[in-house]
């Protein structure tokens, strides 16, 4: 079985049967959301997110167009 684990600071790990990281599918759950956001036209730089650990995370775009983050303490 895959293993999915959502970490406190917005990453994801998988894991494949044999417990080897799968680092083709370790996407973040927050770059996805970003992603959600843009489909429905929103701008994600506008909005104000809060990770599960209570710290803020600060969205920014690239200069190639894609999103990055980082988190403020």
């Amino acid at each position: 079985m895959i293993q999915v684990i959502f970490a406190n600071n917005g990453n994801t790990m998988v894991f494949n049967e044999s417990g080897k990281q799968m680092p083709e599918l370790q996407r973040s759950w927050l770059l996805l959301f970003m992603d959600f956001l843009k489909k429905n036209s929103i701008d994600p730089i506008k909005v104000d997110f809060t990770l599960p650990s209570g710290w803020k995370a600060e969205l920014f775009a690239c200069s190639d167009g894609s999103y990055n983050w980082r988190i403020l303490q």
